[in-house]
């Protein structure tokens, strides 16, 4: 916020500490990143009957099928049995195709649909040349600090072909990206 007014009070009761109070008055800071707006599909079904492996299979295929985002979510269901929500995030023109794709994923009986407008930042990529080949990095958002961040896939590929940790890499490919992109 962009402070207009500063007030200060001092109360009489002893309460050990000085007993004051201060108050700001100002208006808001405006964003200082632009969020766009898009249509999205969530479909989400409980699943009660998928092991662990058929489970992250579905979600690995369903990310492969083009959906936005897969995730799970542990919960219980009637008769306390353990259970899980399968999520699925696509865009609209793909929902219908992406429920037929999780009932045959997962023998579920059904799928629900929520409609939802999501906000999104600006984002990019760009890849970059390290000593172990190239390596993509997520670069976002505009309008403040920009972040980079190395693509998963790569830090997890050289991290097995070298005998890194995943961590070690992830730094240092963000370090070589910072003195290979510059200001971008």
């Amino acid at each position: 916020m962009t402070p207009r007014l500063v007030g200060y009070g001092a109360g009489t009761r002893d309460i050990g500490t000085p007993n004051v109070c201060r108050i700001l008055i100002g208006d808001p800071s405006p964003a200082e990143v632009e969020l766009a707006t898009e249509a999205v599909v969530l479909l989400e079904t409980n699943l009660d009957h998928l092991s662990p492996e058929a489970a992250a299979f579905a979600c690995e295929e369903l990310l492969a099928e083009g959906a936005l985002d897969v995730w799970q979510t542990p919960v219980l269901m009637k008769k306390g049995r353990a259970a899980f929500v399968l999520s699925v995030l696509c865009a609209p023109g793909t929902a219908d195709v992406t429920a037929e794709r999780v009932v045959a994923l997962t023998g579920t009986l059904g799928v629900r649909r929520t409609d939802l407008p999501r906000y999104v930042a600006e984002r990019g990529e760009r890849t970059i040349d390290t000593p172990w080949g190239r390596a993509r990095m997520k670069i976002g958002p505009a309008g403040v600090e920009p972040r980079i961040r190395p693509e998963h896939d790569d830090v997890a590929r050289i991290a097995r072909e070298t005998g890194r940790t995943f961590s070690d890499v992830a730094r240092e490919l963000t370090d070589i990206a910072s003195q290979t992109l510059g200001d971008f």
